[in-house]
């Protein structure tokens, strides 16, 4: 790929990650003092509540892992490994690489893991 390029998706992942971390951000901003001591007017308040934080919970974690994928896809591009396949070694293609930044395996090695992972769940 070319410097060109890399160049390109470097800029998108720093966008994506500023993005990421002004939302998460914002989030933490809106959960008040009162909401966090645990009083609420009544158990309506208290059951929305929960269930707003229980949200926040996991799209928080979310945004965190997401965080992590572009921090990895930006150093494999300092590292000159931006488009080597993490299991087998060889090249992943450029569009694949464009239309997904953060993945790390080719095509083939990313079939095999999900039909590894599919076998496993009808075991289960």
């Amino acid at each position: 790929m070319n410097t060109r390029k890399l160049e390109s998706i470097r800029k998108t992942l720093e966008s994506r990650i500023s993005q990421l971390q002004a939302g998460i951000a914002t989030q933490n901003r809106t959960l008040t003092e009162e909401d966090l001591s645990g009083r609420h007017a009544d158990l309506a308040d208290s059951a929305q509540f929960e269930n707003d934080h229980q949200l926040w919970a996991g799209l928080n974690h979310r945004a965190h892992l997401s965080l992590s994928e572009l921090r990895i896809a930006l150093k494999r591009i300092d590292q000159g490994e931006f488009d080597e396949c993490c299991d087998c070694g060889s090249k992943i293609e450029e569009r694949r690489l464009l239309a997904n930044p953060t993945t790390k395996l080719c095509i083939v090695c990313q079939e095999d893991l999900e039909r590894e992972t599919s076998s496993l769940r009808f075991r289960a």
